[in-house]
């Protein structure tokens, strides 16, 4: 009897133990984190800074499973959206509202100087998609562009349904100038700021050289959405497709990071908007998408080292809501940096991804930085930012050949970069043409925010 009795709890036991190591092993759904330096070993005895990178990465959806949408569609019917422009969004808007379902809710707002919500907030079933679908067909061009209007239109049609288990995503398509109500950027980014508090993410498309690129990419930036440049109307299904796309990729939404240095003083953020407090980093990210990585760069001081010292020196947390539950999810992750007198250990430690990842970010501020310094006249200013963009590129090919050999993600990344900076930099006149100037504003923001549609070569 003892031994059946033994025998009994060693099996339970057993299996008690698989199902805890099944359960560990199990690919957690959410986000992961990781904290990569862009050097493991710095120079011992002396002071060092280095480029950090916490970098998201949003878990694989299961094939088949997506988020519900809470989707408005804020449309330009203003006079300049005449003739092709409009026949193309009404063409777009109409593919996106066929691909939802039952599980979602839609509003389509259209604006000129008078706003009409064209289709109240309501689900997405077959019948209501049919009429929105009719409605969407008799909408025509005419009269100015009161953008603010439209979008806060369609955000109120958004607020009707909004829920921890949705995905609330605005899409804005305008070819002008913001010219009734308010009209600047820090105007429209306010406007963002405010939508993200309540989880509403604002995605803007920006349709031949005649709208405000600053104004656009505001709106999308505060309220952690995409924007586009669309040169060629044709393109219009194809981006909505995208946009839509992606926002059936969700993984999880209200994600904040908090990074703690312990051992280290983070300096600055690069690029993405964040707080740095007592030593502390902390930054929030509206959505984040199945399989995507998005990243927190930190210049970090660490102190002297001792030679073949390995000392902790950040740890990050990360929570989020997922989508579809509401449920709330956790991960965490620490690192360590080592000292080395070794200048080869030193140089051979490098991280060149990190490294990449970094230079084009600050090559997208500075080409931003470069498009004021053309809209103010200062031409030769805004080609020595880019130059020095360009020799910066060169001196991390040169200095870090074999790794960039080894590594050839990171090696096409830049070889990318450096072809766009050579190609698509153009003086006419002395100026940046039009087209230019909003092919590299746009693509500037995607670099910097890692726009995931950009990623996919949209």
């Amino acid at each position: 009897m003892k031994i059946r009795i033994v025998l009994s709890i060693v099996l339970a036991t057993v299996a008690l133990a698989t199902v805890a190591a099944q359960a560990k092993s199990k690919p957690s759904r959410g986000v992961s984190v990781a904290i990569s330096p862009e050097r493991r070993v710095l120079a011992a005895d002396r002071p060092e800074a280095a480029l950090v990178k916490i970098g998201l990465t949003g878990a694989a959806l299961p094939h088949g499973e997506r988020p519900a949408v809470n989707l408005a569609l804020v449309l330009d019917r203003s006079g300049s959206m005449h003739g092709d422009r409009i026949a193309r969004a009404r063409e777009a808007a109409i593919a996106a509202v066929e691909r939802l379902d039952d599980r979602d809710y839609v509003s389509v707002v259209v604006f000129d100087d008078r706003i009409d919500v064209l289709a109240g907030a309501q689900t997405a079933s077959p019948q209501n998609k049919a009429a929105i679908v009719e409605k969407l067909r008799t909408v025509e061009a005419r009269g100015s562009t009161a953008i603010f209007g439209g979008v806060s239109a369609g955000a109120a049609e958004l607020r009707k349904n909004l829920s921890r288990n949705l995905v609330n995503r605005l899409i804005l398509l305008s070819d002008g100038q913001a010219n009734v109500g308010p009209a600047s950027p820090e105007e429209l980014g306010h406007l963002g700021a405010s939508l993200v508090k309540e989880s509403i993410t604002a995605s803007t498309m920006g349709v031949g050289l005649g709208y405000n690129e600053n104004l656009m990419a505001a709106l999308a930036g505060r309220s952690d959405g995409n924007t586009y440049f669309i040169e060629n109307s044709d393109d219009l299904p194809r981006i909505f497709n995208a946009e839509l796309g992606d926002a059936f990729q969700v993984a999880a939404r209200d994600v904040r990071l908090s990074v703690r240095f312990d051992g280290a003083h983070p300096v600055e953020l690069v690029g993405r908007d964040g707080r740095i407090e007592d030593g502390t980093v902390s930054v929030d990210f509206n959505q984040i998408y199945s399989t995507q990585e998005k990243y927190v760069l930190v210049r970090t001081e660490f102190p002297i080292g001792r030679d073949g010292e390995t000392r902790p020196f950040a740890t990050a947390e990360v929570i989020w809501t997922a989508p579809g539950t509401g449920r709330p999810g956790t991960a965490s992750a620490s690192a360590s940096i080592s000292f080395s007198a070794d200048e080869r250990a030193v140089r051979d430690s490098a991280d060149v991804h990190v490294m990449v990842q970094g230079q084009r970010t600050v090559n997208a501020i500075r080409a931003q930085e470069a498009l004021r310094l053309n809209a103010a006249g200062d031409y030769a200013g805004a080609q020595r930012k880019m130059a020095l963009n360009r020799e910066e590129m060169r001196q991390l090919r040169a200095g870090y050949a074999p790794l960039m050999m080894a590594a050839p993600e990171a090696e096409a990344a830049l070889a990318d970069e450096e072809s766009w900076n050579a190609d698509k930099w153009h003086a006419v006149g002395g100026a940046i043409a039009p087209a230019e100037s909003k092919s590299i504003g746009t693509r500037a923001y995607q670099v910097e925010f890692q726009q995931n549609t950009f990623q996919e070569g949209f």
